[in-house]
């Protein structure tokens, strides 16, 4: 229902927990995306090729996507198949794949596209402005790589096949209040009229 997106460490794993104790009602749910790795035998913190690559990322969606099926109602996610895009997309060179290739990606790129607006109905962009810090299990710290995730994520947001409410947190908005202020404003209309449905409750 609700999807933050973003690159590595800017935060959305934390702002999600911390919208779920504001809402209580609202459960998190989370990508499997590392147990996707070791179930896989690849190393998450190696560079891979494409079709190492795009394997991986149909899987974390295949799992996503039944994440989200048994939640069975309000939940907030901390990852979005708009994020498996973009890390797939990251991977493309002009000459690293190939036409049978792109007809896979092509394939996985419109379920994601699709899964988005099936199970969202909210989208919020956490841009970087924390310290990124190395927490052993992910690639290591690269700033450059960073903003790279983040505009694609910016471009794949805005695209017009993306059908749900939209909303950027800004660079300096790092202070977790101020982030849960701005995802409860663009929440408010979608989460109030499903919880009031279901439970009489309205954000505070």
């Amino acid at each position: 229902m609700i999807g933050l997106l973003g690159a590595s460490s800017v935060g959305k794993t934390t702002l999600a927990k911390a919208f779920t104790e504001h809402v209580p009602q609202i459960t998190f749910v989370t990508s499997s995306a590392s147990k996707v790795y070791a179930d896989l035998g690849v190393d998450p913190r190696a560079d891979v090729d494409f079709m190492t690559r795009l394997r991986v990322q149909e899987e974390i969606l295949n799992r996503a996507e039944a994440a989200y099926i048994e939640a069975k109602g309000c939940f907030i996610s901390d990852r979005t198949p708009l994020d498996f895009i973009a890390y797939t997309l990251a991977d493309i060179q002009r000459d690293n794949i190939t036409p049978a290739q792109t007809d896979r990606f092509s394939h996985y790129f419109e379920r994601c596209l699709d899964v988005t607006n099936r199970y969202f109905d909210t989208l919020c962009l956490i841009q970087p402005g924390i310290a990124y810090e190395d927490d052993g299990r992910r690639p290591k710290p690269n700033i450059a790589y960073q903003e790279h995730i983040n505009l694609i994520l910016f471009g794949l947001l805005m695209d017009e096949r993306i059908q749900t409410r939209k909303a950027v947190i800004k660079r300096d908005f790092v202070d977790l209040q101020q982030r849960i202020d701005v995802l409860t404003n663009v929440a408010q209309t979608s989460v109030s009229r499903l919880l009031n449905k279901k439970y009489r409750y309205t954000l505070q």
